[in-house]
Order: structure tokens, then C-alpha cells, then sequence
């Protein structure tokens, strides 16, 4: 059965499409875990005309794991190591794990040390549009349509 947060995202997927990343380029990096780590930091402090991944998965899935706790109760964690939490959209996620936990660790220590966690009230741009993201593919500012579209998907 599908958590409600669940629903929301797949029904979102389901009749829209994709957003249009085009006007950004596409770089796509091999790093190091510490350049990595500090890649996705700069998600969070710096404006960017690219699209670097997998730094900016990284960074969309703290965002998300966060905004998910804050509007629907669901674990940071619990989120994070959700394979799906992207729904398949996205190639690049890497979920929590032995594998990667140094890095969402590390780096969401710094981001916490740095005070960038509340990531609604950033005014860095590509923070602002995952926010955005998310409050659209979750029918946030939609409550009422959301209801909806919920009724659709209930067996």
C-alpha cells in the first residue's frame, strides 16, 4: 500500500511530464568522495548554471528527505534509503547506505553546522527550484485538487 506522500508523487509523475532542465548544462562528474561531498555543499551556497551530478542528486534527496519529514512525518532516513525515492526519474540517486552514508552524513553535518537546513528559506537558486519541485510534485499549494486526484488512486 502507498504511503499517502507516495501517492501524491506518483500521480504527479503519472500526468505531468518531466520539468525542462535544458536551458542548464549537463556536467557529469567522477569524484572523489571529498570532492563530492563538497560539490553538493556548493549546491547549497552557490547559484549554478549546471547541472552537476551526482552532486545535485545528492543534494535533491536531502531536500526532499527533509521537506517529506516536515510535511509528512516520514523519517529523514527512512527516506533517504528509499531506493524509489525519486520514482526511477532519477539515474543518479544513490540511496542511504553502507556505500554512501559517509557522504549524506558529512555532508548534512556541515549543513547543519553551516545553518543552510531550512531549505525553504534559501534564496540560493537551485535550492529554490527543488523546493518548488517538491511543493508541485506533492500538491502542496494544491490541497484541494490533491484530494481529488487522491480519490483516483484509493482501491
Amino acid at each position: 500500500m502507498l504511503t499517502e506522500h507516495k501517492k501524491r508523487q506518483a500521480l504527479y509523475l503519472n500526468i505531468t511530464q518531466k520539468p525542462d532542465d535544458s536551458d542548464k548544462e549537463i556536467v557529469i562528474k567522477n569524484n572523489t568522495s571529498a570532492e563530492l561531498i563538497q560539490d553538493i555543499l556548493d549546491y547549497f551556497i552557490n547559484d549554478t548554471n549546471q547541472l552537476i551530478y551526482p552532486s545535485k542528486s545528492y543534494a535533491v534527496a536531502i531536500i526532499y528527505s527533509h521537506l517529506i519529514f516536515k510535511y509528512f512525518g516520514v523519517d529523514i532516513y527512512k527516506s533517504l534509503k528509499d531506493k524509489d525515492l525519486f520514482l526511477g526519474t532519477d539515474k543518479f540517486f544513490a540511496p542511504y547506505n553502507s556505500q554512501t552514508r559517509h557522504i549524506y552524513n558529512r555532508t548534512l553535518k556541515s549543513l547543519k553546522q553551516r545553518d543552510l537546513l531550512d531549505f525553504e528559506a534559501s534564496t540560493v537558486s537551485q535550492v529554490k527550484s527543488s523546493v518548488g519541485f517538491f511543493a508541485k510534485e506533492f500538491f502542496l499549494d494544491h490541497a484541494d485538487l490533491s484530494s481529488i486526484y487522491l480519490s483516483l488512486l484509493t482501491d
